[in-house]
């Protein structure tokens, strides 16, 4: 494509309803450039155009979409134990998504490394599987923070004690652009494309999977600060909480308000001898789900409930400096830990009336959204394909 082709379709791509006039405004062009670029696309099959319902008087307005078999991205989200890869097309819509078994117990670099060409072998057999004419990107999304601008995962935190894994340079043998991404902002992203991608959405996710993190969306943009670690409210110190967090400091919120921190909770009383009907999982302490402690607190464990309990109010306490440093219209909690979400929505709202401020909390929505395991992958393909056209 040509520069102004990829603009166009890059303002295509970033709005809900497209029309020439639109495109005009959003990409700076000229009316002559924009009608010419919109028909070289359409001849090359990147978009379709068609006649909007007529409403009201007038000639009906052109919405261009881009076609469904344009291109498409593939999402890699590396996980606890698993690794989910996807395709994506260039409408957003889920093409393909396989699961890729880890290893728990990696704790050297070499090891991630290998993981890492592992991973890219199964992008290349998926891309070659597709079409590698039509691929347009490749998307990474880990846990832990990363510094995207680089492509470098700064730290693993709950994955691993490793510092500055250059993931973009380990897989470009893959032959297309590269992007990694922390799972809070993929989701973010991903929740945006939902809402229509609107350019005035403002809003904060907080995302309650293996950690807690939180990615910030200001006028329809994600904001990742000066070295891409914006939004590490995980590790916030929590008043009162003495547990040793995996970054190395004492008392942070994701040790309390996180899938690890609450399944930490529940293996650490059991030993010191509270009864629970978890104790008797077969399964094992070591391998106790988030789902178990949900199905044992459906039917009143004291251990279970009470864990919970705690946990939402470290939540809220996450929102409540949200709503202090950032006053946004809307907090979003989505992540795996959304399955305890009806346990912690109320001890969450208690403590936010306890410690936002009023005029801090006012018309501040907050509330759980629906997670898929796909999300993170969804979200990191859907990123990659806004920076290629961008």
């Amino acid at each position: 494509m040509t520069t102004e082709e990829r603009r166009v379709l890059h303002a295509i791509y970033s709005t809900p309803m497209p029309t020439r006039l639109s495109i005009l405004g959003m990409t700076g062009l000229s009316n002559g450039r924009t009608v010419g670029a919109l028909r070289s696309l359409r001849d090359k099959g990147f978009i379709v155009s068609y006649e909007n319902t007529r409403q009201g008087h007038g000639r009906p307005s052109i919405i261009h979409r881009i076609s469904e078999d344009a291109f498409f991205a593939v999402g890699v989200a590396l996980k606890m134990g698993s690794c989910r890869l996807v395709v994506v097309s260039g409408t957003g819509q889920l093409l393909e998504s396989n699961l890729i078994a880890t290893d728990n117990g990696i704790r050297e670099e070499s090891e991630l490394l290998a993981l890492l060409d592992t991973i890219k072998v199964s992008i290349r057999q998926t891309i070659s599987r597709r079409d590698p004419t039509r691929c347009i990107a490749v998307g990474v999304s880990v846990l832990g923070r990363v510094d995207t601008e680089r492509g470098i995962w700064l730290s693993g935190l709950q994955y691993g004690p490793f510092r500055n894994i250059p993931v973009v340079s380990v897989l470009e043998e893959v032959g297309v652009p590269l992007m990694v991404e922390d799972h809070a902002r993929s989701v973010a992203f991903a929740e945006l494309r939902k809402r229509g991608n609107g350019q005035t959405e403002n809003f904060v996710l907080l995302y309650l999977g293996e950690g807690l993190g939180s990615a910030l969306v200001l006028d329809g943009k994600l904001y990742r600060g000066s070295h891409g670690v914006a939004g590490e409210i995980g590790h916030v110190a929590l008043e009162g909480n003495d547990k040793r967090c995996v970054c190395g400091d004492t008392g942070c919120l994701e040790t309390v308000a996180s899938g690890s921190g609450i399944r930490a909770m529940v293996r650490a009383r059991i030993a010191e001898g509270v009864i629970s009907i978890l104790s008797t999982r077969a399964e094992g302490l070591e391998n106790i789900t988030l789902e178990a402690i949900r199905e044992a607190a459906a039917v009143h464990d004291r251990l279970a409930e009470q864990v919970l309990q705690e946990a939402g109010a470290a939540l809220g306490e996450a929102c409540s400096l949200v709503m202090k440093m950032v006053n946004p219209p809307q907090i979003l909690v989505c992540g795996e830990g959304t399955v305890l979400g009806e346990y912690l929505r109320e001890p969450m709202d208690r403590r936010i009336r306890e410690r936002a401020p009023y005029e801090s909390r006012l018309d501040c929505l907050t509330g759980f959204v629906q997670y898929s395991e796909n999300d993170e992958a969804v979200g990191v393909a859907l990123l990659t394909i806004n920076k290629v056209l961008s």
